[in-house]
């Protein structure tokens, strides 16, 4: 009797239940995953290698991130940076571009376009530790007050949201100030961290708090 009870526990016990999915999955296997941009219904973005058999989430590294839940949807699909080892001979930041952003003349406020790029720029830092984000704002020089300032601002919305929100460490962005260029729009360009800090191209210009 009690052996016939052995035999019919023991696979309960060596087996997974039918339909569970083992989250860990190797390296080699995550960076097979396709990479995607995701959206849950409170706006939220999240973005990283994604397993859509048991909603799990990977950074660009390979390493588990998070089982998703609430609702996420896709927001976009993007190639990941590729994922190269770190060597003495490339001193550089490897990510190429980033984004553009738009604000709506007289706004600062940040559209769901814009927190999506946004995401998508705070994830590509994880390819490499040497790269950082470079906020550009243009800022004419026969501007207004009210114009300078609302450059300004919108460099700060930016600023904040990486920092508060998508947990950029702030050592790892710079900002300039460009007198030819589209008013309403920023530019976020890569760069490597060992660069110098740049500050704004004049003495009248407020720098950005965080």
């Amino acid at each position: 009797m009690y052996r016939l009870l052995i035999i019919l526990i023991a696979p309960i016990l060596l087996y997974p239940k039918a339909g569970a999915q083992n989250i860990f999955l190797t390296k080699s296997q995550v960076l097979k995953l396709p990479c995607k941009i995701l959206r849950n219904p409170a706006g939220g973005y999240v973005s990283g290698y994604f397993n859509e058999m048991d909603s799990s989430l990977y950074s660009c590294k390979g390493n588990f991130k998070q089982t998703l839940q609430g609702g996420y949807a896709v927001y976009d699909n993007y190639a990941c940076p590729e994922t190269r080892p770190r060597t003495t001979t490339r001193p550089t930041c490897p990510v190429d571009y980033l984004s553009s952003i738009n604000f709506t003349p007289g706004s600062v406020e940040l559209d769901a376009d814009t927190k999506a790029k946004l995401a998508s720029a705070a994830f590509m830092l994880t390819t490499d530790s040497l790269c950082g984000i470079k906020i550009v704002g243009y800022i004419a020089d026969s501007a207004a007050k009210a114009t300078r300032q609302l450059g300004w601002d919108r460099v700060n919305v930016v600023l904040r949201y990486l920092i508060e929100i998508q947990a950029v460490d702030q050592s790892r962005i710079r900002f300039s100030y460009d007198a030819s260029g589209p008013a309403n729009t920023l530019d976020l360009l890569p760069l490597t961290l060992d660069e110098p800090k740049t500050a704004p191209s004049s003495s009248t210009q407020a720098k950005p708090t965080p």
